[in-house]
């Protein structure tokens, strides 16, 4: 099922696009202009995730999320033009999950969501099964069948970004930002280039799960 994301946000023109870019990953959109709106649309609709600007017509700070916690609990992200330490703290103190500050790049944010869903939906799991894999996330090792693959770091963490999509694709620039979140990516061939090779060791060891390409919209983990 696609993830599904509520927006609340005044700015139309920011709305429009960030919605936009969900729907391009695949995601289920609501949009609301209000705190109001976005109350009822939480309630209503039970979204995975809701995308929050503090500084709405009926709502300006932090506390937006304490009446949202008390209606879901979905993954909060605040978006917001105050950078102030105090703001960010109190945001997560009454219930936000993530915070992030505008201006920022779609890649930024998307990375963002799919992170903070895979967070909550793993429920602290130290161990997935995809297909006949078991990754261990402890021990940064997957195995097939009692036998472990030998996968670089680089390779295991593609893989394991993968498999906590569930199936679902992943743009290859919000792939790459996860890959290398605290570094520049070092160039635009490299996350083939590791995909290319995670394929081919899948494919050496004889199991039933690929990583597949799909123009537009990016890579998912998937059976052959």
């Amino acid at each position: 099922m696609p993830w599904k994301v509520a927006v609340v946000e005044d700015d139309a023109k920011l709305a429009r696009a960030v919605a936009t870019g969900l729907r391009q990953e695949g995601c289920q959109v609501r949009l609301a202009s209000s705190a109001a709106e976005g109350l009822k649309v939480v309630q209503e609709w039970n979204p995975d995730v809701v995308l929050v600007d503090l500084m709405l017509s009926d709502n300006d700070g932090p506390a937006l999320f304490l009446r949202l916690r008390a209606k879901t609990k979905a993954a909060l992200i605040g978006m917001s033009a105050r950078s102030m330490l105090a703001d960010v703290v109190t945001s997560l103190k009454l219930g936000a999950d993530d915070y992030i500050t505008k201006p920022f790049r779609f890649e930024e944010l998307y990375a963002r969501v799919g992170a903070m869903l895979r967070r909550v939906h793993s429920d602290g799991a130290r161990t997935l099964s995809v297909g006949d894999l078991v990754i261990d996330f402890g021990g940064s090792v997957v195995h097939r069948d009692g036998d472990q693959l030998d996968l670089t770091a680089t390779e295991f963490r593609v893989l394991a970004i993968l498999a906590r999509s569930a199936g679902k694709f992943i743009s290859q620039g919000a792939l790459a930002g996860e890959v290398w979140p605290a570094q520049r990516i070092p160039n635009s061939n490299s996350l083939g280039v590791h995909i290319a090779r995670l394929r081919k060791k899948l494919e050496d060891a004889g199991a039933v799960v690929t990583v597949r390409a799909a123009r537009g919209m990016g890579y998912s983990l998937k059976e052959r």
